[in-house]
């Protein structure tokens, strides 16, 4: 399918950003969103209001990954596409992300970002691309894909208001070296 846009959902002007509405059922997100909900304590052991969980490993997990892995690579024609990390989080109110880039902190070898929805019962956290005059306002089982390299990517998440949001990044890679090795088959 190539680099042509209309027949998968929406993409912006500058053919880097795509949205795909209703792309995890709502099972398959229940599965994301009860993994995060019993993690005892944030990633780094200190008291937060973000949950996380980085490359968890369980097959139910990496099947939802590959799913999402196989539909940016078709989306943006990659024939070689990795994962290179995932995560799972929960922004609680007030929880924002400042604009930054995805290439920050030696991740320079991520090609295509992908942020997946596992819920829609909260406010704001919206995700926000200044240089593209572009916003998106998630839904459960939604996910947003876009190139991680070029400077006019730079997103951000907007406050979160009310309730929870559940989200599970996606970094890939085309250089294989960074590929994340799933300890299940």
């Amino acid at each position: 399918m190539g680099r042509g846009w209309r027949s998968l959902s929406e993409r912006n002007k500058n053919n880097d950003i795509v949205v795909i509405n209703n792309f995890l059922t709502d099972e398959e997100c229940k599965v994301l969103v009860d993994y995060i909900d019993n993690l005892e304590n944030p990633m780094d052991g200190s008291f937060s209001a973000r949950k996380m969980a980085l490359n968890p490993e369980s097959l139910q997990i990496k099947n939802l990954v590959t799913k999402c892995l196989n539909k940016a690579k078709d989306s943006f024609n990659y024939e070689e596409l990795y994962v290179a990390e995932y995560l799972l989080s929960a922004y609680s109110t007030g929880l924002e992300m400042v604009v930054h880039t995805d290439l920050e902190d030696g991740k320079e070898h991520f090609d295509v970002s992908i942020v997946t929805y596992l819920n829609s019962e909260f406010t704001g956290g919206d995700i926000v691309f200044p240089e593209r005059n572009f916003r998106y306002s998630p839904k459960k089982g939604d996910i947003v894909m876009f190139l991680s390299k070029p400077t006019e990517n730079v997103h951000g998440v907007e406050k979160v208001t009310s309730g929870k949001r559940y989200v599970m990044p996606i970094w890939t890679t085309t250089n294989k070296q960074f590929a994340f090795k799933f300890i299940h088959n």
